[in-house]
């Protein structure tokens, strides 16, 4: 069981109002209050391309530490939540959604091995003795997650924990942290986030099930395989692969960067290939027929019959519950023999 506790300093003025709609980068749709200042890869890449931190609220407490949280929320992978109404110049009241690896659903015997070695992980992480309140597996619509909750006395701080298996081995982790004026609040929308998880992965499986062991059929291969390297080859014309990194699947997301594509295509990019030309007009051929694996990964091998220079590709897909997503591809440009 992994703890992760992000705490930073902020002043926002309270803004009551109704409900509102977010999608969240990881793909689940969640709703939360007006008090909450959300922030997803998409709303920090909005707000933050025209506003400051001052302009926002965010200026109090560790400005670099600050930045570089925002910085990582825009890459996707980790949102916040931050609570206007009860978030403090002196604390921070906030709520931060994760993926890390292991995405099996908890034994008993796990759990409470976990919630027994807790207590010391927690100590050694603040500093000082925490008041355990409850730690064990909870159940919802067929999901079995590990769910817990302990004061730190020391920082006047309450911290709720859910760990709930995601996808492809991946698990997500939600944690909110509150001082006790805020605590109500703070759980009121923990759980929410968590039902809106829950809810959404048990629907993914729930497909994936119905689905199992079946290959798309012709015209899905064919959209799969243009829909995805048109993105590609628009990232490769803008020089920039964030459009590509933002349609990934969150397995390949949470490894990788735009940066780090930016870096493995750059060969493509230096030499103005430009294949969307290819890819909107030309269909599609497989060179070998497509496959899925046991574990569920789409694999499709084929090319473009263009001439004097063949264009090859090799993708890989997994189905995270929002459609087949991209794990792996390969394109390569060589002359016809």
């Amino acid at each position: 069981m992994r703890k992760y506790v992000l705490t930073l300093l902020l002043l926002v003025m309270p803004a009551p109002g109704p409900a509102a709609e977010y999608q969240s980068t990881f793909g689940f749709p969640f709703e939360l209050s007006k008090d909450w200042l959300v922030l997803t890869s998409k709303e920090a890449a909005g707000k933050f391309g025209t506003e400051t931190l001052k302009s926002l609220g965010l200026e109090y407490g560790d400005q670099e530490n600050m930045k570089a949280v925002l910085e990582r929320v825009k890459t996707g992978k980790v949102e916040f939540y931050f609570d206007r109404k009860y978030s403090t110049k002196d604390f921070n009241n906030n709520i931060s959604v994760q993926l890390m690896e292991g995405g099996q659903q908890p034994t008993a015997k796990a759990a409470q091995d976990a919630c027994a070695s807790l207590p010391d992980e927690a100590a050694r992480l603040f500093g000082g003795p925490v008041k355990m309140k409850s730690c064990g597996i909870a159940e919802l619509q067929g999901i079995t997650y590990v769910a817990y909750e302990y004061e730190v006395p020391t920082l006047a701080t309450s911290v709720i924990q859910t760990e709930i298996p995601f996808t492809a081995g991946m698990s997500i982790i939600v944690v909110g942290g509150s001082n006790k004026a805020g605590l109500e609040h703070v759980r009121k929308a923990h759980e929410q986030i968590t039902r809106s998880i829950i809810k959404y992965t048990s629907a993914a499986q729930a497909r994936r099930a119905k689905a199992a062991g079946r290959v798309p059929g012709k015209d899905e291969l064919a959209a799969l395989v243009k829909n995805n390297l048109l993105r590609f080859s628009r990232s490769v014309n803008a020089s920039d692969f964030t459009e590509f990194h933002g349609h990934v699947s969150l397995l390949w997301k949470n490894e990788a960067t735009v940066e780090y594509f930016n870096s493995a295509f750059k060969a493509f990019m230096d030499n103005n290939v430009n294949l969307v030309p290819v890819v909107e007009k030309l269909t599609p051929v497989f060179d070998e027929k497509p496959s899925l694996s046991k574990e569920g990964v789409l694999s499709l091998k084929g090319h473009y019959p263009t001439r004097p220079s063949r264009v090859l590709f090799e993708l890989s897909f997994i189905d995270e519950g929002a459609g087949w997503k991209l794990v792996s591809t390969n394109v390569n440009i060589k002359p016809v023999q």
